[in-house]
């Protein structure tokens, strides 16, 4: 007979939303009435236990810990019931509710709250602005379009910030990384970027905004012009800089928000519009 290794909080995670405030075997089974031995059970713990037991061969340790994965095996054994019930029982049981369907235990409030929203999502539409009734003062008040991004994509036009919170000057290029040779700086040719970034602290984080001057150099002998690798990392006058650039691949890959939403983060948390195809 062959067993295999199956990850159960797959199926939870994203999918089952029990009333707990994680996903940890301890939280759910406490949900489920299943119990340990010890008053506050930890996997910290049973390696002490372990660690006690190898060092002084005391059953008392030995009896902590065995009954400590007792506890274990018996919560996820009773967790994958639970869960089989769910999926052989979806529609018969009261207690769960779908979200793509309205709650069956329901308050008066709740049902009214559905009720509206439910008329919201009927008279919605995806080309509800180009039906919808509109008053213009003149004729000549017509809305120009939008430069950057395609048709059918929403496009936006990037603002130069009016405060930067720190300047950096970058020291110019002074060797060619392709012939060897000495460069010299061309301060008629003076490069600025600035840079949007995260700074943060153990309360949150907040938007901070440097702008990096310099120069770029001249190679004579393979007659191009050089500039420093931060100036390379990005396209235009503006780039995102690690700390933001770590959010946004938290917000991708631990809450899993689409790229839309994580453009709409951005602008309601920072004030920074960014395009689809910079998230990705």
């Amino acid at each position: 007979m062959q067993t295999a290794i199956i990850n159960i909080n797959s199926y939870i995670y994203g999918k089952v939303y029990f009333p707990a405030f994680s996903n940890r075997l301890k939280k759910l089974g406490l949900f489920m009435n299943t119990s340990w031995a010890s008053p506050v059970p930890s996997g910290l713990q049973s390696i002490v236990w372990r660690y006690k037991w190898e060092s002084t061969r005391n059953s008392k340790y030995k009896n902590e810990l065995l009954s400590y994965n007792n506890g274990d095996c018996n919560a996820l054994k009773v967790l994958a019931d639970k869960i089989s019930e769910i999926i052989s029982q979806d529609h018969a049981s009261m207690d769960i509710d779908f979200a793509d369907q309205k709650s069956r235990l329901s308050t008066e409030t709740g049902e009214e709250i559905h009720h509206h929203l439910e008329l919201i999502l009927k008279s919605s539409h995806a080309d509800y602005n180009k039906k919808k009734i509109a008053f213009r003062e003149g004729k000549n008040d017509i809305p120009s379009r939008q430069r950057g991004g395609q048709k059918g994509h929403k496009g936006f036009t990037r603002i130069a910030p009016s405060k930067v919170d720190k300047t950096i000057k970058v020291p110019s290029v002074k060797t060619c990384k392709k012939c060897g040779q000495e460069l010299y700086q061309d301060e008629q040719k003076p490069i600025n970027v600035t840079v949007i970034d995260l700074k943060f602290t153990k309360s949150g984080c907040k938007k901070i905004i440097y702008l990096n001057k310099s120069f770029k150099s001249y190679c004579e002998s393979c007659r191009i012009y050089v500039v420093p690798d931060i100036f390379s990392k990005g396209s235009g006058s503006y780039v995102f800089g690690h700390g933001f650039r770590a959010w946004t691949v938290y917000q991708r890959i631990s809450l899993r928000l689409s790229y839309r939403q994580i453009a709409q983060n951005s602008v309601e948390m920072f004030g920074e519009p960014i395009g689809l195809n910079s998230i990705n």
